[in-house]
């Protein structure tokens, strides 16, 4: 059975809109209660983004969240479940 990843994710840019992972955890309690976004990896190469804060699809629309392998932007692929459950995503670089 594979584990779930979570990736905390920061800002990359000084504007806020690219999100860039910091770290792999398998930990995913403390990273709910110490991030306020993160990305969960229960498929391999697909990530869903989830935000202790509510965000409006707008505000997430607006994201670049870089890749936790390669470091390439990654395509939403479904939009977001609720203000908390975020939007899923995937890297067309690493499907290759």
């Amino acid at each position: 059975m594979q584990m779930i990843r979570y990736h905390p994710l920061i800002d990359g840019d000084t504007d806020g809109r690219e999100k860039v992972p910091l770290f792999l955890s398998t930990d995913g309690e403390t990273i709910r209660q110490n991030s306020k976004l993160y990305l969960s990896e229960i498929i391999p190469n697909h990530y869903r983004l989830y935000s202790k804060e509510s965000k409006s699809r707008r505000e997430t629309d607006q994201m670049i969240i870089h890749c936790p392998l390669c470091g390439a932007g990654l395509r939403q692929v479904l939009e977001n479940h609720d203000a908390n459950k975020l939007g899923l995503y995937t890297c067309d670089r690493c499907r290759r």
